[in-house]
């Protein structure tokens, strides 16, 4: 076999190992890509596929939300979790409070301001938000709550994001921006 034959041989083979081995891990248990989410996400509040672009790689996601969305009928806060193979990758949160002190101190955790609500906050790995809801007189009062914690802060948290920072604010904003009408609505704020 003449030398010219010999390294062309040489260089089909490698050729042939490298691939194998890349399909090999393409497929194999290090999968670079966030699980497949469904369409509406956490109370159906938000677009699955803005979701996913914030959680980090893995193979199983598992949802754990409070139903329904409230913070009447005896409740304060209410939840969603996303979680990644057993940890949790993606939190969204609201609560009623009584003054607008509540929202004071989580600003702290926020590095930059967002128009989204009455005043809204963004970081790398977060959002919130505050709105004023005054419900109407004819829903059921809360006993346990008084009507006087009407002010609602929303949450958003994420957790190892991949990606870029700034494609995780952006995406952040536009979660918060969805977030804050789906709640006035379904706490009927008026």
């Amino acid at each position: 076999m003449s030398k010219r034959k010999r390294i062309t041989l040489t260089r089909c083979i490698g050729t042939l190992l490298v691939s194998s081995v890349l399909a090999a891990c393409s497929h194999g248990g290090s999968d670079k890509t966030a699980p497949k989410v469904p369409n509406r996400i956490c109370w159906g509040a938000f677009p699955g596929d803005e979701v996913r672009t914030l959680l980090k790689p893995g193979s199983q996601l598992s949802v754990e939300a409070k139903q329904p969305f409230d913070l009447y009928s005896g409740k304060v806060d209410t939840s969603c979790i996303v979680y990644i193979d057993g940890n949790t990758g993606f939190l969204a949160a609201a609560r009623r409070f009584d003054s607008y002190t509540s929202w004071g101190f989580r600003k702290e955790d926020y590095d930059s301001r967002i128009q989204v609500g009455q005043e809204g906050m963004l970081s790398d790995s977060g959002a919130a938000s505050y709105f004023t809801c005054n419900r109407p007189a004819n829903l059921p009062q809360d006993r346990w709550h008084p009507n006087s914690e009407k002010y609602i802060i929303l949450q958003i948290d994420t957790w190892d994001s991949p990606g870029d920072p700034d494609k995780n604010r952006k995406a952040l904003t536009s979660l918060m921006r969805k977030f804050v009408p789906f709640a006035q609505q379904k706490l009927r704020c008026q």
